[in-house]
């Protein structure tokens, strides 16, 4: 229900507009007389943490110049450009898959530089990428410069990005709960739905990572993490990651250690479900792989150093379930389950 509030106007010689103000679904209305409506929050200007709502063809980018740090944008469903840079510590709150951020043909869709941001319950596409595109669905952080500390996604879905879907460089305190990451890398070789790059302490939880890098060529890969100069203290955990060009779960670099790897399942990736190399202080438990359609490796640890592995579920390979080569340290294999190797080795190892 609209409450109609008259501003009073005295009559002069010539006949004055008359503004009109109404209140409509927690929302100031202001007509300027030509019938052009303006909407603000009625909590955008209350508290020190303000709140903008914004409707489907709203610009995120004009709302977050004035949107104070520790703010929340709470988008409709709709469709919203993208290409948009987060500069300050705010939300960004969507309702659903419904809320569709479209990046542009040359940039990333969202690009986070500052602690402390918040993506939550939104999707983000990329259009079709001529040439060579290294552009991001998400991308937080750069690779080298200040660090982000503290960045949370939950709920996000990214698809078609010419590289990565979501990708995280030089950070710490990284959160990712949900999501579904699928279908990235289209044009980018070696690109992942969720990739972290030199990052320090990271949960992925119960996130979806499948047909990334969807040919063989394009090596596309699920959840990655590698280093340059240190990634540590990272878990995967409860997600899923089916059907990419290369690799399903990742971890590379002789400079990442401390990964776990729990409760996860993978099938159907075009190389290993399970890749990891020149890696430190592994552990990998309590997952499932499946080769049925054709996955070469179940578990590949190559030059790895103080590997745990356990309790795994490991089926229907054509070469080996569990690939042990230059490993050292590898603590004994405990509870694992290899079923149907159909090379007939169940572990390989040298």
């Amino acid at each position: 229900m609209k409450t109609m509030l008259r501003v009073p106007v005295a009559f002069a010689l010539f006949w004055l507009v008359v503004p009109t103000l109404y209140c409509q679904n927690d929302r100031v209305i202001h007509t300027n007389g030509t019938g052009v409506e303006n909407a603000v929050s009625l909590s955008a200007t209350a508290g020190a943490n303000p709140t903008k709502s914004l409707e489907a063809g709203m610009s995120i980018a004009s709302a977050l110049t004035t949107l104070a740090s520790g703010g929340k944008l709470v988008l409709d469903c709709g469709t919203f450009a993208g290409g948009f840079t987060v500069n300050k510590s705010v939300a960004i709150v969507g309702a659903g898959p419904c809320t569709r951020i479209v990046a542009p043909s040359n940039s990333d869709g969202i690009y986070v530089t500052v602690s402390g941001v918040v993506l939550q319950n939104f999707t983000v596409t990329s259009p079709a990428c001529i040439g060579s595109c290294n552009y991001k669905g998400v991308k937080v952080g750069v690779n080298t410069g200040s660090r982000v500390n503290g960045f949370t996604a939950n709920n996000l879905t990214i698809s078609g990005a010419p590289s990565d879907g979501l990708a995280v460089y030089n950070s710490s305190n990284i959160t990712v709960t949900g999501g579904v990451f699928s279908g990235n890398g289209l044009t980018v070789w070696g690109s992942a739905g969720l990739f972290l790059h030199d990052v320090t302490g990271a949960v992925i939880d119960g996130v979806t990572a499948n047909g990334n890098g969807p040919s063989k060529p394009l090596a596309g890969v699920g959840v990655k993490v590698d280093s340059t100069n240190g990634s540590s203290n990272i878990v995967f955990k409860n997600s899923t990651a089916n059907g990419n060009g290369y690799w399903g779960f990742c971890a590379v670099g002789i400079h990442t250690s401390g990964v776990k790897v729990l409760n996860n399942s993978a099938a159907g990736n075009a190389y290993e479900d399970y890749d990891f190399h020149r890696s430190q202080n592994l552990i990998i438990s309590n997952n499932y792989g499946d080769g049925t359609t054709g996955v070469g490796q179940g578990i590949g640890l190559q030059a790895d150093q103080n590997v745990t592995v356990a309790g795994n579920v490991l089926e229907n390979y054509y070469e080996q379930s569990l690939l042990v080569s230059a490993t050292t340290e590898v603590v004994p294999v405990v509870r694992t389950v290899f079923a149907f190797s159909l090379s007939g080795s169940s572990c390989f190892c040298f």
